[in-house]
């Protein structure tokens, strides 16, 4: 699963929730500070998780993202946006 925005309150909400139902995810924001932390916070909880810092409104933003989330978690099952 691909959180984008997960740095700010909706998606690290949303991230941790995914975590709870142990989702593999793949968390992006432009944040790379605000990235990391939470991405401690998952991993916490013992999912695989990986920290994806780039720009969702840019098109190559978005194929790197896509591309790096399918490469370290395999299938790639949803996204939140």
């Amino acid at each position: 699963m691909i959180v984008t925005g997960a740095g700010g309150s909706i998606g690290s909400a949303c991230a941790l929730a995914l975590a709870r139902c142990d989702a593999s995810l793949a968390l992006n924001d432009r944040d790379p500070q605000a990235l990391e932390r939470i991405v401690g916070r998952v991993r916490e909880t013992g999912v695989p998780v990986t920290s994806l810092v780039g720009d969702v409104s840019d098109y190559g933003g978005v194929q790197q993202i896509a591309t790096q989330s399918i490469a370290e978690l395999g299938n790639v099952f949803g996204l939140v946006n």
